[in-house]
């Protein structure tokens, strides 16, 4: 999964009254950020959503957030291969996260618009480790 650009999403969804937890048994939402650029990156972020679906399966989350690269390439695949995904939100519609949260369904804008970055971004990962 893609580290670097989403590191406004836990700055974004406090402000929407989410708590951002590390330990995946402790939440009610899992929001998995994708990458796609590399094969192994497509392997590792299957492999997760597979993890969380039987995570969802068993009633431990009650829904499946995939937002990132992946979206953006297989956005009508995933839905189809995974039905359990509750929202899917492409890298350029990041500022709809919150209303992913809420309701279920597919947030894609024009891939010309512009991805911006801002100025402020919240860690997750330990600093020496990042995906580039």
């Amino acid at each position: 999964p893609t580290e670097i650009y989403p590191l406004s999403l836990p700055d974004a969804l406090p402000i929407y009254g989410y708590q951002i937890v590390q330990d995946e048994n402790e939440a009610e939402i899992a929001i998995l950020n994708t990458c796609a650029f590399i094969g192994p990156a497509v392997k590792e972020a299957v492999a997760e959503i597979e993890k969380l679906i039987n995570l969802k399966k068993t009633g431990r989350l009650k829904k499946i957030i995939v937002c990132g690269c992946l979206v953006e390439r297989e956005k009508t695949k995933l839905k189809k291969k995974y039905p359990l995904i509750d929202s899917i939100v492409a890298t350029k519609a990041l500022d709809k996260i919150n209303i992913a949260v809420e309701k279920n369904g597919a947030y894609l804008k024009n891939s010309s618009d512009l991805l911006l970055s801002p100025d402020y971004k919240l860690r997750l990962t330990a600093n020496h480790s990042a995906y580039l």
